[in-house]
């Protein structure tokens, strides 16, 4: 079966698409005249004629005219953003970037005046991705998980002892004020399910519920800091 070859660069000393070269990604002139014309213009080869087959390479467009994922506005307001197989130009575009050539016939384009709406836009997406960063990295989804990260997690404070073992992790908080001794006991056992000790008996779940949830999981480090300060503040009671 025939193959077309792909489109050369009508740029001046571009050997893109070139026999012998790797394929770079080309785009055809715009349809609307006056855009048309403009790309004419920027390329400096005098006495240039365009033909449907002209054909100017990725190589010349400034990243900002260069759309590589396609964004839709999800129903509850976020966005969600696929990459493209084939990037393509924004429909002001034209070529400014002559790298072979000499420098003065290359140049940056004016950077765009974004609109209020492009910019609320923009950090919507910058909050969900850090939304979705902090949620990843909050997440504790195993024992082995909490176990191997919960000293760094909880710090050097010195009225706390993490005391890890095979099947549990017990934070111990520490009264300090005569002969030290272990008032308050958080202990994780390898289900991540939480029970609580204040002077050796067991603590009701209710008291921490609103912080794990219903399940008492402690499957987020988050929790896990709250749950150390609610216990610290020595706001509980033995059952």
């Amino acid at each position: 079966m025939f193959q077309e070859m792909p489109r050369k660069c009508c740029v001046p000393e571009c050997t893109s698409n070139y026999r012998g070269t790797d394929y770079v990604t080309v785009f055809r002139f715009p349809h609307e005249e006056k855009q048309r014309a403009k790309w004419i213009r920027s390329i400096p080869r005098k006495d240039f004629t365009y033909t449907k087959d002209s054909v100017v390479c990725i190589k010349h467009f400034s990243t900002e005219f260069i759309i590589t994922e396609d964004c839709v506005k999800r129903p509850d307001g976020s966005l969600l953003c696929v990459k493209r197989t084939n990037p393509k130009l924004s429909e002001d575009a034209y070529p400014s970037l002559f790298p072979i050539l000499p420098s003065y016939l290359s140049s940056e384009p004016p950077k765009k005046r974004r609109t209020p709406d492009d910019r609320h836009a923009e950090l919507d997406l910058k909050d969900q991705q850090a939304f979705m960063d902090w949620e990843q990295n909050d997440t504790i989804d195993s024992f082995d998980t909490l176990r191997s990260g919960i000293i760094a997690r909880i710090g050097h404070d010195p009225d706390l002892i993490v005391v890890p073992a095979d099947a549990h992790v017990c934070i111990c908080i520490l009264d300090t004020s005569e002969c030290p001794k272990v008032k308050v006991a958080i202990k994780i056992v390898n289900n991540l399910k939480v029970h609580g000790f204040c002077d050796n008996v067991r603590v009701s779940g209710d008291h921490f519920s609103w912080i794990l949830g219903s399940d008492e999981l402690l499957d987020r480090w988050s929790k896990l800091d709250s749950l150390v300060s609610h216990f610290m503040k020595g706001d509980v009671e033995s059952r």
